[in-house]
């Protein structure tokens, strides 16, 4: 007979247990069972097994699937010993329905998680580092850091950064690992090798490697002389140094390099000067200065757009499209190709010059939210563009927490006999838009608690001594002497770095998004279909309400939050779900569903997000800036990134970069670059300024077209499609909107 127990403990088990059940990458989840009744109501079964020990029955733990879990079971989980067919309790296993994935991944990496859990003992040694509950794993120099699926791995100079399913096991290369998103994160310093799975994101500082799989992104950034970009099927590899090696689905050289290969149906851009290209079958490579001597492979039904010299003012075609060129390898010298023999791939990119780690800056204070400061000073330390009234806070002031009220609202009071409402001292439930201004009120007159409970309270008059970002306030509020501001949801890290907040609360899918599946009811002798709930629900934190979260590091940095996120220094910023993610100093900001930002080094990305059951969330825009590269896909979604950037929409969406920079369409979408810039769209329009290249696919005469804005009659920052074999004006207004702001032209 089975006795229910509870956590906390933790199991070790494979990440798929049948057809229908499989594991989140990472977070709280809850396994909802399809239910008859119509009224939402779900249940949990017990229907994961996992190992508490070592010496439990492995199979039973489905530990042949390729891609193990480990997972901790808190208090509020419930779960008992898993049974034998005569109702004994099987020593070793358990059946959950719930709990926290810490890690999920490759075997090796799964078993140091379980073993170091069970030891209690660290995940990190002078040189290596595994993922922890935070979900990264930060590593030195010389070191090796390892994260599983969605998780992040920065390692430093030398070092080696793995996350997702870099190099599968040969036992895991022909396992069916659909419906388990793989993607990870990884960050290499100079010299380094960055390491990533299916849809996952690699970067190195130079003179290293970096590689992503299928759908996935590397890049070496603008840094990074004499490095190798490779990314799988579908990827993007940008290749921001000079003298290196870039393969991918997209790829683009911004400083000329040594190898260039855009792979099948793929979309190339060299700038600057290319000893060798690959063009595979069906695709496009633009080269603006392909230099003497280049060698280009030219595969079936496959276009090269080139100028010898970037001061000539015109591109010329060598195509295999026509038939009249035949696919092989060439060389180009003295204004001709000439058919050679011969082979093609990356050379050694390795010159004499000796690369060295990046020497490391003093370290600026670390973030803090300091109390006994004047409010108003600790509000403006967090941001320092925020509106604020400068007054003292008495002992019987009610000061609340809010959404932004327009000046002219406030100044006028409510009138129409309804409330504004707002946390007192931000305190309680409290619905907030990611990255939306906010405001600080004392309130004056009348007020009363929110019909609906809480803490919230209703009021008509007061005083804005506050109105700006919620960081701002949060220092503020701090300064006040206000403890559990956001509900306690504030991380701050500083120096070491990584800060993260839990998940929001996210209710069950609405039984529309379930699916079906049908019954068969011998009484009726017919099928009925009802609700089938989704395999296992990420559903956040119990204890966490609708309030927003602000995680924001600094110094090494890393700050993964569910909505906001800022870090600093070293960079990353990490918002899974919901809004906003800045960065700054060395760059790179993660986003889901809305927005990203970046500056510093660059880097933004705004990646695919699934909800309920798999649909593809409308969050977009990712904004880089100064070190470029601005990477948006899914629907919904835009790239924007500054002079010399790079702005890629892998899917649908917008790209838009500045001068001498490059943005590319590779689906359904518009691409607008500055001056001197290279602007591809297969399947939307393309616009530019002065010199700007435009590049774009004509279906019906089944080839590219290509024009310089400046000539033959192609005018600035008119969008154009590709029609009757050439560019022709598409009238419909080019929109470079960003959350309500007017883009401004980049320089």
């Amino acid at each position: 007979m089975k006795s229910s127990r509870k956590g906390p403990c933790r199991v070790l088990c494979g990440a798929r247990q049948d057809d229908d059940l499989a594991l989140p990458a990472y977070g709280r989840f809850e396994r909802i069972q399809w239910s008859y009744s119509m009224d939402g109501t779900f249940k949990t079964p017990l229907r994961f097994t996992g190992l508490l020990d070592l010496s439990g029955p492995h199979a039973m733990a489905h530990l042949d699937y390729p891609v193990w879990a480990v997972v901790e079971l808190d208090a509020e989980d419930p779960c008992e010993p898993t049974v034998d067919m005569d109702g004994a309790a099987i020593p070793g296993l358990l059946s959950f329905g719930s709990g926290f994935v810490l890690f999920r991944g490759a075997r090796m990496a799964a078993l140091s998680v379980f073993a170091a859990g069970e030891n209690d003992a660290s995940l990190k040694t002078p040189l290596s580092a595994i993922q922890d509950r935070s979900g990264v794993a930060l590593a030195g120099d010389f070191g090796t850091a390892t994260a599983g699926h969605e998780g992040l791995a920065r390692a430093g100079f030398c070092g080696l950064a793995e996350a997702g399913m870099p190099d599968p096991e040969p036992s895991q290369r022909y396992a069916d690992l659909s419906g388990l998103d793989i993607a990870g994160v990884a960050i290499a310093g100079v010299r380094g090798t960055a390491l990533s799975g299916v849809e996952g994101l690699s970067i190195v500082e130079g003179g290293g490697t970096a590689r992503a799989g299928d759908g996935g992104v590397a890049i070496a950034t603008s840094f990074s002389p004499f490095s190798t970009v490779v990314a799988g099927h579908g990827g993007a590899a940008i290749l921001g140094g000079t003298g290196g090696n870039v393969s991918g689905g997209i790829a683009v050289s911004t400083h000329g390099c040594r190898f260039l290969e855009v792979q099948l149906g793929g979309i190339g851009v060299a700038q600057y000067a290319a000893e060798n290209l690959e063009i595979g079958e069906d695709a496009l490579m633009i080269a603006t200065a392909l230099g003497p001597k280049a060698v280009i492979h030219l595969g079936k039904q496959a276009t090269l757009i080139f100028r010898e010299d970037s001061d000539e003012p015109e591109f010329t075609v060598f195509s295999s499209l026509s038939g009249n060129v035949e696919p092989g390898l060439y060389r180009y010298a003295n204004g001709q190709f000439r058919q050679i023999d011969g082979m093609m791939g990356p050379g050694n990119i390795w010159e004499s010059e000796r690369l060295e780690p990046r020497s490391a800056s003093s370290m600026p204070p670390p973030p803090t939210f300091d109390i006994g400061v004047e409010w108003w000073a600790a509000a403006r330390s967090h941001d320092p563009q925020a509106q604020i009234l400068r007054e003292p806070v008495r002992e019987d002031d009610i000061v609340v927490l809010c959404a932004n009220i327009p000046a002219e609202d406030l100044a006028a009071g409510r009138k129409d006999g309804q409330w504004w409402f707002g946390a007192p001292w931000g305190r309680g439930e409290l619905a907030l838009t990611d990255g939306a201004l906010c405001c600080l009120v004392r309130v004056e007159g009348e007020h009363e608690p929110h019909p609906g409970g809480g803490e919230q309270i209703g009021f008509r008059n007061g005083s804005a001594l506050y109105r700006g970002t919620l960081r701002g306030a949060v220092a503020a509020l701090r300064a006040f002497g206000a403890a559990s501001v956001l509900d306690g949801h504030v991380a701050v890290a500083g120096h070491g770095g990584v800060a993260r907040v839990s998940s929001r609360r996210d209710p069950v899918p609405a039984m529309g998004t379930w699916g079906e599946r049908s019954v068969v009811l011998p009484e009726l002798g017919e099928e009925i279909p009802f609700p089938v709930a989704p395999h296992a629900v990420l559903r956040g934190d119990p204890n966490r309400g609708c309030s927003p979260s602000l995680a924001v590091a600094g110094n090494e940095g890393v700050a993964i939050c569910d909505g906001e996120a800022h870090a600093g220094e070293r960079g990353v910023a990490w918002v899974a779900g919901l809004g906003v993610a800045r960065a700054g100093s060395r760059g790179l900001a993660i986003c889901e569903q809305g927005l990203a930002l970046a500056g510093g080094q660059g880097i933004a990305l705004n990646l695919p997000a699934r909800i309920g059951g798999g649909e593809e969330s409308q969050g977009g825009q990712a904004v880089a800036g100064l070190g470029g590269i601005a990477i948006a896909r899914g629907v919904g979604s835009s790239a924007i990134s500054g002079g010399r950037g790079v702005a890629i929409a892998m899917n649908v969406g917008r790209a838009r970069t500045g001068n001498s920079g490059v943005a590319i369409c590779r689906a359904t979408g518009d691409a607008h670059g500055g001056a001197s810039s290279v602007v591809v769209a297969q399947k939307g329009r393309v616009s530019g300024h002065d010199r700007a290249l435009l590049v774009a696919w004509d279906k019906s005469e089944n080839r590219w077209v290509h024009a310089v804005v400046g000539q033959g009659g192609i005018e600035p920052g008119v969008p154009y499609a590709a029609r009757n074999g050439r560019l022709e004006p598409a009238p419909k207004p080019f929109l470079t909107e960003i959350r309500g702001k007017r883009w401004q032209e980049p320089d």
